[in-house]
């Protein structure tokens, strides 16, 4: 437009004339110098442009690394929590809406090796853990959630087919993983929940499938479990126990009762167990079997063990009889190092002598990490405290490897004692249990004492003590101390006649 108004107007000729016209004002510099200006500004413009362009377009890949890296986990580069989430919606929304199945995966075992081997050997396993997975679920998007937990999200599938992959995903973690040539082995427990067959609610779908996962780990410890709607029942049923727990444990309900322990051969009371009781307000009590293992889970059970332990310590010394203590420590106690340090803080707290107090351990605490239980138990007898292994002959331990513990007293379990007059097998192991244990130095309590003919039995093949309903149930300490009083003066057995 601009050219076509120059031409018909001629404006060029016409400058080119004014110019000519007035060559003393020497307009044609001016011009020259306008020109020039012109092709620096456009040279400016030009490069600036370029500059705009390029800084644009970094601004651009450093959002798309922004986005990227808030989706992505930064160890084994695979979609996080995040990613998930905006992919579930995706999934549960038109116009892609459709069915899949969710695999909440959590690695049993990796942190002891973590802790062990450090966190250069834990974030290489995670880097294996994260490809074993990408190559055992290829239709699946792997994922990162979090920690030691990966999930699997599977478009299409039903509860039956991710059982299928949860069933592939444990057999590849079946083979230990290599690292600088040193096997490790990591298992899995997999909880599976599914769209919409489980719940319609996609916030609510993660929920599922972890309590599916925390039922395969505490009951299966490997192994794959598909969410079922009882879970919820079972867990509100959990978490109003919890919620028992911690207000009985506040008010201070659970407390210690006590179980004589019997010298068969005089039948005098050389001791005493512990057993921990929690009576409710209406009178009732709460087994032990069911809130000491709820006291576990919630990871209150130092808290609890030694709060019986301190009042179990006061209560013997204020008896002012020369027995023992016997006092159960639950397995998951025998992880922590510093354990030995702590019942010596309390005993030292309390005025009893280690000597008088015996701890009785269940065969369970050597199956996780024996190492560890080893050292304890070492420190423990270190201190002088006696360690007695309780309920012998129903765990995992064999009479020959009873020669390899570092203990010093077996308890018979009761089952063997309840049968050893009816049934030749139990009484063979009650002989073997108190022959072996004669040979390595060990003393022998016969749990489950009911009646006259078995005490006399087991005092004849050896047993050293005795404990049961035949010498009393477990008393609160006030009724126990009058136990004692009347036993001090003849054997308890000779004063029940009486």
């Amino acid at each position: 437009m601009l050219w076509r108004v120059g031409h018909r107007l001629d404006i060029f000729e016409s400058i080119v004339g004014f110019i000519e016209s007035h060559e003393s004002w020497e307009l044609d510099e001016l011009v020259v110098a306008l020109i020039a200006l012109g092709l620096a500004g456009f040279i400016y413009s030009a490069r600036r442009l370029a500059d705009l362009r390029y800084e644009y377009g970094r601004r651009m890949r450093a959002e798309a690394d922004a986005r990227w890296s808030a989706q992505h986990d930064a160890l084994t580069g695979l979609p996080n929590r995040r990613f998930l989430e905006e992919r579930f919606r995706e999934l549960s929304e038109p116009p892609n809406q459709r069915s899949f199945a969710l695999l909440l995966i959590d690695l049993n075992g990796f942190k002891r090796i973590n802790d062990l081997r450090g966190h250069d050997v834990g974030d290489r396993l995670l880097e294996t853990v994260a490809e074993r997975l990408v190559e055992t679920i290829p239709n699946g998007t792997v994922a990162r959630y979090g920690g030691d937990e990966f999930m699997a999200l599977l478009p299409g599938k039903n509860r039956d087919q991710a059982a299928e992959v949860a069933d592939a995903v444990l057999k590849a973690f079946a083979v230990p993983a290599y690292i600088d040539g040193h096997p490790y082995r990591v298992g899995t427990a997999i909880g599976i929940a599914g769209y919409p067959c489980h719940t319609d609610q996609v916030e609510d779908l993660v929920r599922l499938a972890d309590i599916a996962m925390y039922r395969a780990k505490t009951t299966l410890g490997d192994g794959a479990i598909v969410f079922n709607s009882s879970f919820l029942t079972d867990l509100h049923r959990t978490e109003e126990g919890e919620k028992a727990l911690a207000d009985a444990m506040r008010r201070g309900q659970i407390r210690p009762h006590y179980q004589p322990l019997i010298d068969l051969s005089d039948g005098h009371v050389i001791g005493c167990e512990a057993l921990a009781r929690w009576e409710r307000d209406d009178g009732s009590f709460v087994p032990p079997g069911e809130f000491i293992p709820l006291a576990e889970s919630m990871g209150v059970i130092d808290g609890l063990s030694f709060d019986l332990l301190r009042q179990a310590c006061r209560d013997v010394i204020s008896w002012d009889a020369p027995i023992f203590l016997s006092f159960n420590l639950s397995a998951v106690q025998f992880e922590d190092p510093s354990l030995a340090l702590k019942i010596l803080a309390i005993l030292n707290e309390t005025g009893v002598a280690p000597t008088r107090l015996e701890l009785e351990i269940t065969e369970s605490v050597f199956v996780h990490n024996e190492a560890t239980t080893l050292a304890v138990i070492d420190q423990l007898r270190q201190l002088g405290i006696r360690i007695a292994l309780d309920d012998f002959g129903t765990g995992y331990s064999s009479l020959s490897r009873l020669a390899n513990l570092s203990i010093d007293r077996v308890k018979i379990d009761h089952s063997f004692v309840g049968r050893c007059l009816d049934d030749a097998r139990s009484m063979s192991v009650v002989k073997a249990i108190v022959s072996l244990s004669r040979t390595l130095g060990l003393s022998v309590t016969a749990e489950g004492i009911e009646t006259q003919p078995q005490y006399a039995r087991l005092k004849k093949i050896g047993c050293n003590v005795g404990q049961g309903f035949l010498f009393g149930k477990a008393l609160p300490a006030a009724d126990f101390h009058r136990l004692l009083q009347d036993a001090s003066a003849r054997p308890l057995l000779a004063s029940r006649r009486a």
